[in-house]
C-alpha cells in the first residue's frame, strides 16, 4: 500500500530488498528509532551515514558501529548516498530531505525502510499505545532463553546498549509505531498489541478510529499467522472480534480473565515483579521479570506467550526473562548520590505515568517520591490535563517543566504552570521549573536521603536526570569539604 507523510508530501516509494537501498543516509539519526535502524542497517553490510543538528554523546554509538555521523544537516552530507531516510519529526524544510528530493533520489520514511529490513525475513511487529518497546525487548529475551534468539530493531537502547542487533534465526522482531500513520508500512507475519488506549488524537480523529487503525494492521498477518492481543480492555476485544471474523487466529493475555495466558501478580519488589503465567491448558509457570511494575508482567505476559507460539518451550522463555536486561529510559537508574535514587523512565501519557508511578511508589521502600515531568505534546495536554495532573499527584513532590513540542507558536510555560496548580498536592509540593538547570536546582535543595526521584518525559528528560545526579553530587561534594 501505498502512503504519504507529511515531510515529503510524496507517496513513499517501494524499496523492495533491503540491499537495493545502496549508501543510506539518515536525516535526525540522534533518535533512539533512527540510530537503531542505522546500526540494524549496517550490521546488513550496508553504508550507513547520518546527520544531527549537533554533536552528543548518544551519536558515539552509531560512529562504534561504523556509521559516518555529521554534526548538522547540509547538503553536502549527501554526497554518493542513494536512499535518503527521514522520521516524522525532520521538519519538512530541511535541507537535506529538500536536497535529496530536488536530485531525484530515493526519500523514504523510518518505517518504509525499517518494512525494506522486514522483506524476506519471518516478521513480528509489535505496537500498541504503551509498553510497546519493552515487550517487544522482552520477547527477544524469551526467545533468546529457548534458544531462538531473533534479529531486532527496537526504540530503546536493549541493555543499556543499542537497540538493535542479530540473532541465530530468520526472525526479526521489531516495534511499530502507531503515532504517525506509518503502520500501513509493514507486512509482518505475527502482530502483538500490547493496549489501545486513547492517544495520538492528532493524528486519529478518537480512539475508535485509533482501534479500526490497529484492526487494519493486525490483519496484515492474515490467516497463516497469528494476532496476540489483551483480553481485557474493550478496544483489544472489538478487534479481537473483527480479526476473528476474518479466519485471522487470535491469542490473547490478560489479568483474571479466561485467556489463553492469564496473569495472576504474585509480588511487586523494589527491582522486580513476579507473577504466574496461566495457561489455556491450565499448566502455570513462575515469572519473574527484574523491572519493576504490574504493568510490566502484562508485557512480560504478552512476550511469553508470543514465544510460546512461536515455538518457544515455556521453560526456556520464562528463563530468557528472568535474564531480561531492560530499557534505556524505562525504570532507567541513573545514580544513587547521597542515598537518593535518581530514575528516568520515558512516561508521557496519563496511563504510563501513573503507572510508573506507582510502581516507583512502591519501590522508593518509605522515602519520599519525587516526580521531574515535562508534558510532552501541547496536543496531548490539552486533551488530558485534568488526567495528567492526577497521575502527578501519586507523587509526594512536583516539579514541572514547559512543554515538549517541536511547535513555537504558543508559550510553553503557560501550560506547564496551569498543569501544576492542577495537581492534586499542596503548594509547597509542587513547583513550576522554567529550565532544565532550575529543576536540578530545585530536587538538590529538597531532596534528602532515602527519596526516589524521577524524570519523566521526552527523551532530553534523560539529561536532566544527568544533571539532576549531578547536582546532588556535588552538594555532597560541598557538605564534605
Amino acid at each position: 500500500m501505498s502512503f504519504s507523510l507529511r515531510t515529503t508530501g510524496t507517496p513513499e516509494p517501494d524499496l523492495g530488498e533491503v540491499a537495493r537501498l545502496g549508501r543510506v543516509h539518515l536525516v535526525g539519526c540522534g533518535g533512539v528509532g533512527m540510530a537503531s535502524l542505522a546500526e540494524a542497517l549496517r550490521l546488513r553490510g550496508l553504508p550507513v551515514s547520518g546527520s544531527e543538528v549537533e554533536d552528543r554523546p548518544e551519536l558515539a554509538q552509531l560512529r562504534r558501529a561504523g556509521c559516518t555521523v555529521y554534526a548538522g544537516h547540509s547538503e553536502k552530507n549527501l554526497e554518493g548516498v542513494d536512499t535518503v531516510v527521514y522520521s516524522t519529526a525532520v521538519p519538512r524544510d530541511n535541507v537535506e530531505v529538500r536536497t535529496a528530493v530536488k536530485r531525484g533520489l530515493r526519500v523514504a520514511h523510518r518505517s518504509t525502510a525499517l518494512a525494506a529490513l522486514m522483506r524476506g525475513r519471518f516478521s513480528v511487529a509489535v505496537a500498541g499505545t504503551h509498553g510497546k518497546t519493552s515487550t517487544a525487548a522482552m520477547l527477544v529475551s524469551a526467545l533468546s532463553g529457548a534458544g531462538m534468539s531473533p534479529d531486532y530493531v527496537i526504540g530503546g537502547r536493549v541493555g543499556g546498549r543499542s537497540g538493535t542487533g542479530l540473532g541465530e534465526t530468520s526472525t526479526i522482531v521489531v516495534e511499530a509505531d502507531e503515532s504517525d500513520g506509518s503502520l500501513v508500512a509493514y507486512q509482518p507475519d505475527v502482530v502483538v498489541i500490547t493496549n489501545i488506549d486513547a492517544d495520538h488524537l492528532d493524528q486519529y480523529e478518537d480512539v475508535d478510529t485509533l482501534a479500526r487503525a490497529f484492526a487494519g494492521f493486525a490483519e496484515r498477518a492474515g490467516t497463516t499467522g497469528f494476532v496476540v492481543m489483551p483480553e481485557d480492555d474493550p478496544h483489544s476485544r472489538w478487534v479481537t472480534r473483527y480479526l476473528r471474523a476474518k479466519g485471522i487466529r487470535v491469542f490473547t493475555f490478560g489479568e483474571g480473565s479466561p485467556a489463553d495466558l492469564s496473569i495472576r501478580l504474585e509480588s511487586e519488589l523494589p527491582g522486580s515483579v513476579r507473577f504466574t503465567a496461566r495457561f489455556r491448558d491450565d499448566d502455570e509457570a513462575a515469572v519473574e521479570v527484574p523491572v519493576p511494575g504490574s504493568h510490566m508482567a502484562r508485557n512480560a505476559g504478552a512476550a511469553l506467550l508470543t514465544a510460546v507460539k512461536l515455538g518457544a518451550s515455556r521453560s526456556g522463555a520464562v528463563l530468557g526473562l528472568a535474564q531480561y536486561p531492560g530499557v534505556g529510559r524505562r525504570f532507567e537508574l541513573k545514580g544513587e548520590p547521597r542515598g537518593i535514587r535518581v530514575y528516568d523512565d520515558y512516561a508521557c501519557h496519563h496511563t504510563s505515568i501513573r503507572a510508573s508511578l506507582t510502581a516507583l511508589r512502591r519501590t522508593a521502600m518509605g522515602g519520599r517520591l519525587i516526580a521531574v515531568a515535562e508534558p510532552c505534546r501541547q496536543y496531548r495536554l490539552a486533551q488530558f490535563q485534568a488526567e495528567i495532573a492526577d497521575a502527578l499527584a501519586v507523587a509526594d513532590r512536583v516539579v514541572v517543566l514547559p512543554v515538549f513540542d517541536a511547535d513555537r507558536s504558543f508559550d510553553h510555560c503557560a501550560p506547564a504552570e496551569a498543569l501544576t496548580s492542577l495537581v492534586n498536592l499542596p503548594g509547597h509540593d509542587k513547583y513550576l521549573a522554567r529550565t532544565p538547570d532550575a529543576a536540578a536546582r530545585a530536587v538538590g535543595q529538597f531532596a534528602r536521603p532515602g527519596d526516589l526521584v524521577v524524570t519523566l518525559g521526552a527523551p532530553g528528560m534523560a539529561r536532566t536526570a544527568e544533571q539532576i545526579v549531578e547536582t546532588l553530587a556535588h552538594r555532597t561534594r560541598k557538605a564534605g569539604k
